[in-house]
């Protein structure tokens, strides 16, 4: 694996702009299907032989005034199979790798103030992006997840010691449906597995520093 970047600040450290780029050159890559034999289902480890996988990365943070926190970045990547060890089920060189997404970006805000002399309140929002993927290692279109993205708020409130705080907040608050991972059956058991990603969910948290 190669990489080359650089770090750096400007405006008198009221901006901070990173970006990376880089190179993985895999080999004896090792990846799991599931087939069916004889009526039997089996998790079968197979050699995908090699492959590359390349991209950049670009990662944004400005400070426009004390209270104000705004972040971004984005990714790009390229990753193929270059070459697939004979006999391997199901993966060719033009499969991609799973869970691989060509374009991922977020954006997010923080904004801190003062309530009184005491306390202080912090408010938060991020937004997570992700192009499609296929979520199997043998690329099957039923399996094929769209580009979604994903959004999450909180709110803070704690002393100015930050000895302590309550965070109320909420995750994939447009509730998003999607899977994370999944297995087709379909040539072998007739049978299609997925794993859903969590649903809109609430939290409320307390901390505490000692």
């Amino acid at each position: 694996t190669y990489e080359a970047g650089l770090k750096s600040e400007w405006f008198d450290k009221r901006l901070r702009a990173n970006v990376a780029v880089y190179y993985s050159d895999y080999k004896d890559i090792q990846l799991t299907a599931v087939t069916a034999v004889n009526g039997a289902i089996y998790a079968v480890t197979q050699n995908v032989a090699e492959a590359t996988i390349k991209g950049g990365e670009l990662e944004l943070e400005a400070l426009p005034f004390d209270s104000l926190t705004l972040s971004a970045s984005v990714g790009v990547l390229d990753n193929k199979f270059d070459k697939v060890a004979a006999g391997t089920q199901g993966i060719s060189n033009r499969s991609q790798l799973p869970l691989a997404p060509d374009t991922t970006f977020t954006v997010g805000a923080r904004y801190q103030a003062s309530l009184g002399d005491t306390y202080e309140m912090i408010l938060r929002g991020d937004y997570a992006y992700r192009s499609e993927v296929f979520t199997d290692v043998v690329n099957s279109p039923i399996l094929k997840q769209s580009g979604f993205g994903l959004t999450s708020a909180s709110i803070t409130v704690q002393p100015s010691s930050a000895q302590w705080a309550v965070v109320l907040g909420g995750t994939n608050l447009t509730d998003e449906e999607y899977f994370m991972s999944g297995v087709s059956g379909l040539a072998s058991t007739g049978t299609v597995d997925v794993h859903y990603g969590r649903p809109r969910e609430w939290f409320l948290n307390f901390k505490l520093d000692f």
